[in-house]
């Protein structure tokens, strides 16, 4: 979820600019004199002697609540958080008044997971009298404390399964994709180049008997000494959509295509699909006609944005189209994945309420082209830590995605059965080649497939020898 900024920052600012200008009269003045020199050696970075001194003022006066503040300040950045609890919970029985106190506890129970004893303190912080945009921030966090109490109580049926050694390695591998067919994974590796730079490239992995093949490079054409990675491959396999960003200049899309047995050299894709701004991670519906991508370009409604591209009349991209604030928000939505159905959308946010920095969400389209109110794929799928990225098979049963919570702090790739409540539509895929009836050598042909309820074209393919649609069951 959203990264909340120390509340105790206050605090430090004014230590710093009030050192020398306090006043302290209705306090005993020998404590007083105490708490100025733990303030001096907390300025020093002298944390011993700090603590040393405000108990010296505590001892002289266990009324004067300044010094128990400064210690729950040292422990914070000490990263003692159980102890800054401790002294602060004493500090507010002293003084019931430092009513920030109430919040800076709750903040702290929320960074130690405990969430019970979190939603208790920032009740009592929203019963005070305080601003509105404090109350709007508590508010909030009560909400995702809510949330993740329940979501614990209430797991969703999961068992993953960490890809094998040829897929995972001491690297941080993600950005999993998937061919219809199952038998090609195409996934994004964080690792040492040959000229010792730690970059990001597309490997590719083929499905064996019992496993997967030890990844490669998808190519030399596509992985260069710049960035590549975030990737999409549409239903044929035969179209890449992936993200390269260089020193130069910010993240772009490229495309590239499979012909004679090889992944072709890529394109930028035109504007205004490619911006000034960070334009990354595709994803290609399954008829083709519609690219999904995350942006930060003027327009959006926060930080990083979903937006769409589609295929027009006339064989062109049309400009660019944000989703809308039923799914983008003040903070960050990426990694699209658009199922084969067409109208289950997978995402990740850091702000849609959820159980860590980014979760996993589903959101569904109706008749009328309007999403769904984003659902979170709950406890355990989501963690605490990052899950971003998440694919479903096209028969919408087994999911693969990448997260980093795990012991080595690691981005893996792993799969699992994914609940039924979260599941897109079951949708199967139709493979073909088209020939001559008489030579039997392969023709161009343009192919539709039709609806007969409406007598509408479902999906169409123009020149094409070989032919792969996905279609609802």
């Amino acid at each position: 979820m959203v990264k909340f900024i120390p509340i105790f920052l206050s605090f430090i600012i004014c230590l710093q600019s009030n050192i020398y200008a306090q006043n302290y009269s209705d306090y005993n003045k020998k404590s007083v004199i105490f708490f100025e020199k733990a303030k001096l050696s907390f300025l020093e970075k002298d944390y011993e002697k700090s603590i040393k001194f405000c108990n010296k003022a505590i001892e002289k006066d266990k009324t004067f609540i300044e010094p128990y503040i400064l210690i729950g300040q040292i422990y914070y950045n000490e990263k003692q958080i159980n102890l800054e609890i401790n002294i602060l919970t004493r500090a507010i029985e002293i003084d019931s008044t430092r009513i920030e106190l109430y919040n800076i506890i709750a903040s702290d129970y929320f960074e130690l997971e405990q969430y019970g004893n979190a939603q208790n303190f920032f009740i009592k912080f929203l019963k005070c009298d305080i601003p509105i945009e404090k109350k709007k921030s508590a508010e909030y966090k009560l909400e995702i404390c809510k949330f993740r109490i329940y979501a614990k109580q209430n797991p969703v049926p999961f068992k993953r399964i960490k890809l094998s050694s040829n897929i995972n390695t001491e690297n941080d591998e993600y950005f999993p994709v998937i061919t219809p067919d199952k038998k090609t994974l195409i996934f994004t590796r964080r690792h040492l180049s040959s000229i010792q730079n730690l970059q990001e490239d597309i490997f590719i992995s083929y499905r064996t008997d019992t496993t997967w093949s030890k990844a490669e490079s998808i190519s030399p054409f596509i992985n260069t000494n710049f960035n590549e990675g975030a990737h999409s491959i549409s239903s044929d396999a035969k179209t890449l959509i992936f993200t390269r960003c260089s020193d130069t200049s910010s993240c772009d899309l490229y495309i590239s295509y499979f012909r004679k047995q090889q992944w072709q050299k890529p394109n930028r894709i035109a504007s205004p699909t490619n911006s000034k701004y960070w334009d990354s991670q595709p994803c290609i519906s399954a008829d083709g006609k519609t690219i999904y991508f995350v942006s930060n370009r003027k327009g959006g409604k926060g930080q990083m944005d979903i937006w769409k591209i589609e295929l027009t009349s006339t064989n062109k991209w049309s400009r660019p189209i944000n989703l809308g604030d039923s799914i983008n928000t003040p903070g960050n939505e990426m990694c699209p994945f658009i199922h084969h159905d067409n109208e289950t959308l997978y995402f990740s946010s850091d702000y849609w309420i959820g159980m860590g920095n980014f979760d996993l969400f589903i959101c569904r389209k109706d008749s009328n082209n309007i999403w769904s109110e984003p659902k979170n794929l709950g406890y355990p799928i989501n963690t605490s830590g990052n899950e971003r990225r998440i694919i479903i098979d096209i028969e919408g049963e087994n999911a693969f995605y990448s997260s980093n919570h795990n012991q080595e702090n690691k981005q893996n790739i792993y799969q699992f059965n994914i609940p039924k409540a979260i599941q897109p539509h079951r949708t199967i895929y139709i493979e073909g080649k088209i020939i001559d009836a008489e030579t039997r050598k392969k023709i161009s042909a343009n192919l539709e497939i039709i609806n007969l309820k409406d007598k509408k074209a479902k999906y169409s393919i123009s020149s094409k020898k070989e032919f792969l649609f996905c279609l609802p069951l």
